[in-house]
């Protein structure tokens, strides 16, 4: 295998589609080509505006449409099951294996090893393909036109997703036998590899997520073959059928997104799984740092307003003290700082491909994934405070200075675990990362033993 690609988006790739010979029986990759040809035959429909129009100028006979219902309901009942095996909310995960089997329990390792290979090149793109083959049968146009070919092949696709799904949480269930997010941190499973608990923590929640899209397609399949009529129960919203078909087809698109996001998941190496919240979290510290300089440069702001708005018309609601405003200035140096450490690092890695494991233990991996997370979170706080609190009389109630060191801490912890796992001596003499990493680490230590003395002198100046 091998790690992702270093440019575009690895969210929005997708994978090749299966092989042919890996679709359950009953159903084949090119199935829907017969409803696309006789389609083409009705290119004015296909050309219509609208759904609603285009049914209008079909102009079906009813008892056409009568003559389908019993397969519409066999149709509904298909996705009310699926629904409901979808949903695994209440499952206990253990007790909903039948049996486990013996070479399972006699070679637990490889067999988990090969599941995860399963899930990645077999099941998960066989389940982005018969979301596609939903996606075009559950069509209005493809409904009204040939409503019996299409229910039928809609039939023959749920059995197909049924024994998807089964597989599907069969092996999940295998795997992740009690949810991964509720158990300690790990520390001693450096020499799992691929079955790291970071790594089927994250398998854990990405396949919630499938499940409980796939849930939401099946409801939206339900209600679409209902208020076109294609079953027995009368519908009495038919007026909704454009927003159900709207609402299918974000959560067919939401869950091939979230398909993509766990092959990735599956296939990509350590360094680039414990960065992917990264840039999440970019935005909140420009949008700190943008505000905490103007407000560190109150003169400047009220200068430019004036000529933007007039000096009548412009006035700060909630202008910081000068105890505040000598903090945003030290602050900043700090905030700038570790924006870069965070953008530097991600770009570097992006440029470069890295082994799929190292000898990192799982709570090392979540040191490293949730950095950036914690470190935006104590800036949003000092921003906070010197927005809502201008002017804070008693320093020390607001853990400034141990806030700060706590993000001196994470920071030199990713820092050391960057250079013992991801830079090893034997790196190209030609990247010069680990120098740009011991020049920014001194810099940053100088600004925050700046930030934090600043601390110090003004909490011993303020007025008692």
């Amino acid at each position: 295998m091998l790690g992702f690609s270093s440019g575009g988006d690895w969210r929005t790739e997708f994978v090749p589609r299966p092989d042919r010979a890996l679709m359950p029986a009953g159903i084949r990759l090119g199935t829907h080509h017969v409803v696309v040809r006789s389609l083409a035959r009705n290119h004015e429909v296909i050309m219509a505006d609208s759904i609603e129009e285009s049914l209008h100028r079909l102009n079906l006979d009813p008892s056409e449409i009568h003559q389908h219902w019993p397969q519409g309901d066999l149709v509904r009942e298909g996705f009310n099951r699926l629904a409901i095996k979808c949903d695994i909310r209440n499952d206990t995960r253990a007790d909903s294996l039948s049996t486990t089997p013996p070479a399972v329990s006699l070679n637990p390792v490889n067999y988990k090893k090969a599941f995860l290979n399963q899930l990645e090149t077999d099941l998960l793109p066989l389940l982005r393909s018969l979301l596609e083959h939903f996606s075009f049968l559950l069509d209005p146009f493809v409904l009204q036109v040939l409503p019996g070919p299409a229910l039928k092949l809609i039939l023959q696709t749920q059995s197909a997703l049924k024994v998807t799904l089964n597989n599907s949480k069969s092996m999940f269930y295998t795997l992740c036998p009690e949810r991964v997010g509720r158990i300690c941190k790990q520390t001693d499973d450096q020499h799992d590899e691929e079955l790291k608990i970071f790594r089927l923590s994250g398998l854990d929640s990405l396949l919630t997520d499938i499940l409980t899209d796939l849930c939401s397609v099946c409801t939206a399949s339900s209600e679409l073959i209902w208020q076109l009529g294609l079953s027995t129960e009368t519908c009495n919203q038919p007026e909704d059928l454009t927003d159900t078909r709207a609402r299918l087809t974000r959560e067919i698109c939401r869950s091939k997104i979230h398909i993509n996001w766990t092959i990735r998941w599956l296939k990509g190496s350590e360094l680039e799984l414990v960065q992917q919240d990264w840039t999440n979290q970019f935005d909140e510290i420009d949008v700190v740092l943008n505000d905490i300089t103007k407000r560190a440069n109150p003169a400047s702001n009220n200068e430019q307003n004036d000529q933007s708005l007039g000096a009548d018309e412009w006035t700060d609601p909630n202008p910081p003290s000068q105890l505040a405003l000598q903090i945003a200035q030290s602050l900043i140096p700090v905030i700038k700082l570790t924006r870069l450490f965070f953008k530097k690092s991600y770009e570097w890695a992006r440029s470069k491909k890295f082994p799929l494991f190292t000898k990192m233990s799982s709570d090392q991996h979540q040191d490293i994934a949730g950095s950036a997370s914690h470190c935006a979170g104590y800036l949003i706080d000092f921003h906070l405070t010197l927005v809502f609190d201008p002017d804070p009389v008693d320093l020390s109630s607001m853990d400034f200075a141990k806030s700060a060191k706590m993000i001196q801490a994470s920071l030199q912890t990713v820092l050391f675990l960057f250079v013992l796992h991801f830079i090893p001596d034997e790196f190209p003499a030609q990247d010069n990362f680990k120098e740009w990493l011991i020049d920014w680490f001194t810099t940053f230590n100088l600004a925050m033993h700046n930030f934090i003395k600043k601390l110090e002198s003004l909490a011993t100046n303020v007025p008692q």
